[in-house]
């Protein structure tokens, strides 16, 4: 088979797997993942054009598509059902194994410089966030929040993941001033979503008066959102 022959192959089985990734999306979307996903598997698709000249990017792009293919699998009653080998389309019969297996298929890559490094360092600290390790996935979370601030796609959305992180480990402080700065920026990450983030925050912090003050402004400007009823609940059990 001539060199051509082998790269249009390569490049066939590239899409192929992605593709599916962005089925798995389709079929199982999660709001903790789903713009992360969404924009790793538009990079992903435009190295399967542009990378094949280089053997070891093209490893690493099937590497975070692996990864994020496990982080987006369905979750199976039945042991029987369940694919965890599967590269493309996993099946778990839990939310911690399928967090577990994204964050280790993510894990080597996760220690690697460049674009991809980055990539997959925010992955697998959304990973270990749901595999209920926080104190992990602040740190990668925070570093690739770090590296990718300037990204126009990535950036607020790692920052927004880095927050989850900091109020899973109870560094309120921390987590209501990367709010305030998803508050304060441009307006890539949605501002009912930041003020969500800020809102839960402050609550737990136990600023009340606050976290009153942030609830009651998505549903003054959001009335008819799925935030909106979780704004009303959080300010009937303030009352």
């Amino acid at each position: 088979m001539d060199r051509s022959k082998r790269h249009q192959l390569k490049h066939d089985e590239f899409v192929d797997g992605t593709m599916r990734v962005v089925q798995q999306l389709v079929d199982n979307p999660r709001p903790i993942i789903i713009g992360v996903a969404a924009i790793v598997v538009v990079v992903l698709v435009g190295w399967g054009f542009t990378a094949w000249s280089s053997t070891s990017k093209a490893e690493r792009g099937r590497e975070l598509a692996r990864g994020l293919a496990a982080l987006s699998a369905p979750i199976v009653e039945q042991e029987a059902d369940a694919k965890p080998d599967d590269l493309y389309r996993p099946r778990y019969t839990s939310a911690r194994a399928r967090a577990e297996a994204a964050s280790e298929r993510l894990a080597e890559l996760a220690s690697a410089s460049g674009k991809q490094g980055s990539l997959a360092r925010a992955l697998r600290g959304i990973a270990l966030i749901e595999a209920g390790q926080p104190e992990a996935a602040a740190e990668l979370l925070g570093r690739a929040s770090n590296e990718l601030a300037q990204d126009p796609t990535m950036g607020t959305l790692v920052q927004a993941a880095h927050a989850r992180a900091l109020e899973q480990l109870g560094r309120y402080d921390e987590a209501a001033a990367v709010w305030a700065a998803l508050l304060d920026g441009d307006e890539r990450y949605p501002r009912q979503l930041a003020l969500e983030g800020q809102a839960r925050t402050l609550e737990a912090k136990g600023d009340v008066a606050a976290a009153r003050t942030a609830w009651q402004e998505i549903v003054d400007l959001y009335k008819d959102s799925p935030t909106a009823a979780a704004a009303r609940e959080a300010l009937a059990r303030l009352d």
